[in-house]
């Protein structure tokens, strides 16, 4: 230090300091020499303000074992076992014996509980290995917990952020999840964020987050919220079983999911009858485990929101409501709760219309159904993303995006905004056919509407059996079989029941009987 002409009255006054509080610690002659010995080499290979710093940091840890204090925050161990050691110039604080490290700031503490590690003090820096993480007040420590195999943390910095950590939780599995962790402190109503937890896969299955509903998909856990994760695919899975198979799926690239309840703004759902079923894309999706319901809206922008594809009985359904009682076998489709009017509109998937077939192509110099379809026939399938199709035409991705919502509004596909999927639906090559004359078609449809006077009351206008796969549908006052004929069958008290698909052909047959 003489050598260095160091001011007696700055760097050898803290030096003496830093001797006084060795002298005045419980700490043994081992830990000085250690420390003397960086010391050196902290005098020969970096600054003075480097060496004063040492030196502070020093008095302040031997006190109060804090390893980085400012204005604003405080990082601090409860441990008194360690040495000083020197990396690549550098002075080390190890820590060999397991400790816990606590940041606190005016808001509040974050936490890792039985680590060790490394500080170096020059740098601010933190590299730890082991260690657990708890959910706080949000469970109870051995259920919920991230294990932190390695870490770094910068102690200027009030977070813990880890990129490999291995997290449990004990309700829903005793495997643990690799993902990235982190936890920061904050106040108000951003505690019930933290600790964060996103796992890096989208394909871990639970079993039984309800009874007889299961789960697929990516895992995250916002403090006490767990948030289905499907990522940008929309891989995330609620699937409701009977006798150990599939009946009712949702998929969404994001789930919230409670103590009672599921939910989801956005999720395509499939309702499957064996080889048959019912779909349908962008419904918002409400699950209650108390009373066992389920529920699903459709988009106010019906544009956004295409009706429900029924298979089975070759209808497409345009409702507001569907709702279901798990513990029941049916289903009922109808309007929202507080609606003194309620409409819900079936049309036969063979069904043609001139009118709409000339709407979809509207001023465009190609239809763009023709354009699907000769797509689907240039890559030998029928499901694709927007995204493909939008590179394959030179139209704007915004403009497709567009194209293909009116396009699923009418049902010729089946749009899964989860990924941004399109799924070509037989109606569109239908209408191709038709409108060439080379098909047969239909133009069944008919609308079910019904009244309530008292507005707190539900309306239902249809139910479907489950078991019997009946469609039982009221206040239908007419069903039309003929545009050209103006022929029409007037259901007799405004009730039918609608069976599998050859009904519809029935009514075709029936219409030709008439005309004869």
């Amino acid at each position: 230090m003489f050598n260095k002409s160091y001011k007696i009255n700055i760097y050898f006054y803290k030096f003496l300091e830093v001797l006084s509080t060795f002298s005045s610690e419980t700490n043994n002659a081992n830990l000085l020499k250690e420390w003397l010995n960086v010391c050196a080499v902290v005098i020969k290979d970096n600054s003075k303000k480097n060496m004063l710093n040492f030196f502070n940091f020093t008095i302040e840890f031997l006190e109060t074992k804090n390893i980085y204090t400012s204005r604003v925050l405080t990082w601090q161990v409860d441990s008194d076992s360690f040495s000083f050691t020197n990396y690549s110039s550098q002075p080390v604080v190890t820590f060999f014996s397991d400790l816990n490290l606590s940041c606190t700031n005016s808001k509040g503490k974050i936490e890792i509980n039985s680590t060790k590690g490394n500080y170096f003090p020059l740098l601010n820096r933190w590299v730890g290995t082991d260690g657990f993480v708890n959910w706080g007040d949000h469970f109870s420590k051995d259920s919920v917990f991230a294990i932190t195999p390695k870490y770094k943390i910068n102690t200027k910095e009030s977070k813990i952020e880890v990129d490999s950590a291995l997290f449990y939780n004990r309700f829903l599995s005793s495997e643990g999840v690799e993902g990235y962790l982190k936890n920061i402190i904050v106040s108000g109503n951003q505690v019930k964020k933290y600790p964060q937890f996103v796992s890096y896969s989208k394909n871990i299955k639970v079993n039984d987050i309800f009874e007889d509903i299961d789960y697929e998909g990516g895992y995250k856990l916002y403090g006490k919220e767990f948030l289905a994760d499907g990522g940008n695919e929309g891989k995330a899975r609620i699937k409701f079983k009977r006798n150990n198979k599939d009946v009712f799926v949702v998929n969404s690239n994001r789930f919230s999911i409670s103590n009672d309840k599921i939910s989801s703004k956005s999720a395509g759902v499939t309702i499957f009858f064996d080889n048959d079923s019912l779909f349908s894309s962008n419904l918002e999706f409400k699950y209650s485990d108390n009373n066992k319901k389920v529920m699903l809206f459709r988009n106010n922008r019906k544009s956004l929101s295409p009706p429900m594809i029924d298979t089975y009985h070759n209808l497409t359904i345009d409702f507001e409501l569907l709702e279901w009682n798990t513990d029941s076998s049916t289903l009922t489709f109808g309007s929202l709760p507080g609606t003194s009017e309620s409409n819900v509109r079936f049309e036969s998937a063979d069904m043609y219309l001139q009118s709409r077939y000339d709407m979809v192509q509207g001023v465009d110099k190609f239809h763009p159904l023709i354009l699907i379809s000769d797509y689907v026939k240039k890559i030998n399938k029928n499901k694709f993303y927007v995204s493909d199709l939008a590179g394959f035409t030179g139209i704007p991705l915004d403009q497709m995006r567009t194209y293909l919502g009116a396009l699923a509004s009418h049902g010729f596909v089946f749009y899964d905004f989860s990924d941004e999927s399109i799924l070509v639906q037989p109606m569109l090559q239908n209408y191709i056919n038709a409108n060439y004359g080379l098909d047969d078609y239909d133009v069944i449809s008919f609308n079910s509407k019904r009244f309530e006077i008292n507005k707190n009351n539900k309306i239902v206008n249809a139910i479907l059996d489950l078991k019997s796969r009946d469609l039982i549908i009221s206040g239908v006052p007419e069903i039309k079989l003929s545009n050209a004929r103006n022929v029409f069958i007037f259901p007799s008290s405004k009730l039918i029941t609608v069976k599998k698909i050859e009904i519809l052909y029935l009514m075709v047959r029936l219409l030709q009987v008439v005309e004869e």
